[in-house]
């Protein structure tokens, strides 16, 4: 987020010379983003239709913040009347295997287990 006097302020600890990625989105992006994933998910399942058992939701803490009473729409988009089962989380981090590791904020991760 951007403070009252224009500066970034982070969740992490950023070091001087760090390259920093910004996006943004707003609520309708993000559900939307969820919905996405769980398209992807899909996808990449092979087998039986999944049941909320099968579902495993990692989702940044910060997004239950930014979306506000529009977080139900998100869990809507993800699990599609069914449960889904997970974590909100302090962000998440990744690495290609390739590179140093990122750390992200406001992000979705949605699995299909079994």
């Amino acid at each position: 987020m951007m403070n009252e006097q224009g500066e970034l302020t982070c969740v992490g600890e950023v070091p001087e010379g760090c390259m920093v990625k910004l996006l943004n989105g707003n609520p309708n992006t993000l559900i939307a983003a969820a919905a996405h994933a769980r398209e992807q998910a899909m996808a990449q399942h092979k087998g039986s239709t999944p049941t909320s058992a099968d579902w495993l939701l990692i989702d940044c803490i910060s997004r239950v913040l930014f979306l506000g009473d529009d977080m139900t729409k998100e869990l809507e988009a993800v699990g599609q009347g069914e449960a889904v089962f997970g974590a909100f989380t302090l962000g998440e981090i990744a690495n290609s295997g390739s590179d140093y590791l990122e750390f992200y904020n406001k992000t979705i991760v949605l699995g299909v287990l079994g």
